[in-house]
């Protein structure tokens, strides 16, 4: 089966720093794909190479077949990738819904269509009533829910998500996990970066490991778990058992 999202030995150096070493990831349609680590290891700055922040310094991406290794942020949110930020960056002066139709507008000049997805979108995560709430008045756990809606309104075929359990709690992150269920199953592939090991464990299909820039692992999560390379250096017994 030929990969949705295929990245092929790629490297990126900052200097004299190799933040990736030819890591290679291949994530198929319609899954969701988890990528854990410890801090450090590559995961944000894989996510930036994927949504184009900064071409990578060796290597190829692909989606869909399509070569998109050279392709800017507007060209790739074009052909369908989004991501969320581990810190929430709204537009603090504007209210929850036309935070969400600004990314409803991506590609489309249609102000009125814009309004009504980022409606429907807001409903999907659940937070209606703060639609005419300002996003500086949110809570942090909502600001992470409004952060995924404005990704999910440019309608990705695939949806980068950075830690958006990240300062969640209890309830909140069981809230988030049921939210990105949800997202999958109307056919939007995930690649999902979370060090909450629970969620990550109960949400992805696939876990690819990454340590100091190179992948150590990718399994099921039964697999990884269970791997002693990814106990040593990320999961520890504890959190394996």
């Amino acid at each position: 089966m030929t990969a949705f999202l295929s990245v092929e030995n790629v490297t990126q150096r900052f200097g004299g720093l190799v933040a990736l070493d030819r890591v290679s990831l291949s994530v198929e349609q319609h899954r969701i794909h988890g990528i854990i680590g410890p801090n450090g290891a590559g995961k944000t700055t894989l996510f930036n190479i994927i949504a184009g922040v900064f071409p990578p310094s060796d290597g190829r991406l692909a989606l869909g077949g399509e070569d998109i290794t050279r392709f800017s942020p507007e060209q790739r949110c074009a052909k369908g990738i989004a991501r969320t930020f581990q810190v929430p960056r709204p537009f603090n002066g504007l209210t929850v819904l036309d935070n969400v139709a600004v990314g409803a507008l991506a590609g489309s000049s249609n102000v009125a269509e814009a309004r009504r997805r980022a409606a429907a979108t807001i409903e999907l995560l659940e937070m209606g009533e703060h639609a005419g709430n300002l996003a500086s008045s949110l809570t942090i756990g909502l600001r992470k829910r409004l952060e995924v809606a404005r990704a999910l309104a440019t309608r990705p075929r695939l949806l980068l998500l950075d830690e958006v359990m990240g300062g969640l709690h209890g309830g909140e992150i069981d809230r988030m996990i049921t939210t990105v269920r949800r997202i999958a199953e109307t056919g939007v592939t995930v690649v999902l970066i979370e060090h909450v090991m629970p969620a990550i464990m109960s949400l992805a299909e696939i876990v690819t490991v990454l340590d100091q820039g190179r992948v150590l692992a990718t399994g099921t999560p039964g697999e990884i778990t269970r791997d002693p390379a990814v106990i040593a250096a990320y999961l520890g017994d504890e959190v394996a058992a």
